[in-house]
């Protein structure tokens, strides 16, 4: 106890620590992003316009041919994202000349999504949690919905104007830049301690360069887009 301290950090340094993932780590997090992603760019007008458009296609699944064209995207989605990583990884090892494998770099380098997919989650979700987590409030006095006022707080309606939507948007976009900072900083320290010299770290960050801000701006465009729910 008498060695015990706080102790502040930057946000994303205790990854540092971790040297690399599984390879199933590895897909947890990619579905993590994607997954996340893809429910926002459900709600915007080029994806209805897309179901649209394709509907004739699915028309044989009947009144569930919306249904599976989701399901799908929502499979495709995070294999489009594990494969562009894999190229990403292959360029970098074509980058840096070096006898490794595209698998053991993004197993090395996925630890830098996760300031991403923390971000995400604080941006898709805020909205949600204080709008809808309101309803504790009721619920702690009527659990069961067995008509129980034990707090006085059962009768507690939810307020919707708590936040509004340009703080919403603000902090969305705050939080994602963010993210994808801390991400690409903690990129190149795996760059620096898995190469050999700085040459080939910096050349090695060229592709993960262009994946973070080519996936940024898709995330931005995203939550710039209106939702749209029919």
């Amino acid at each position: 106890p008498a060695e015990r301290e706080w102790s502040i950090r930057p946000w994303g340094v205790g990854l540092l620590s971790v040297s690399s993932l599984s390879l199933s780590q590895v897909s947890l997090l990619v579905l993590i992003l994607t997954t996340v992603s893809f429910d926002g760019f459900v709600e915007t007008g080029l994806w209805k316009r897309a179901l649209v458009d394709w509907h004739s296609v699915f028309s044989v699944f009947g009144s569930s041919s919306f249904t599976i064209m989701t399901t799908l995207g929502l499979i495709v989605a995070p294999m489009l994202c594990f494969g562009l990583f894999g190229i990403t990884s292959v360029l970098m090892v074509r980058l840096v000349d070096i006898e490794t494998s595209a698998i053991g770099l993004m197993r090395t380098f996925a630890i830098s999504f996760i300031p991403i997919a923390l971000a995400y989650h604080i941006a898709h979700f805020f909205s949600f949690l204080m709008v809808q987590g309101q309803r504790i409030f009721a619920l702690i006095s009527d659990p069961f919905g067995w008509g129980w006022n034990l707090f006085g707080t059962a009768g507690t309606e939810i307020d919707i104007g708590i936040v509004n939507a340009r703080f919403i948007w603000i902090l969305s976009v705050g939080v994602i830049v963010m993210g994808h900072i801390a991400a690409i900083y903690v990129a190149h320290v795996c760059a620096v301690r898995a190469f050999r010299g700085k040459g080939q770290a910096v050349r090695s960050q060229y592709p993960m360069l262009v994946l973070m801000v080519g996936y940024t701006m898709a995330s931005l465009w995203i939550v710039a887009q209106p939702i749209t729910t029919a």
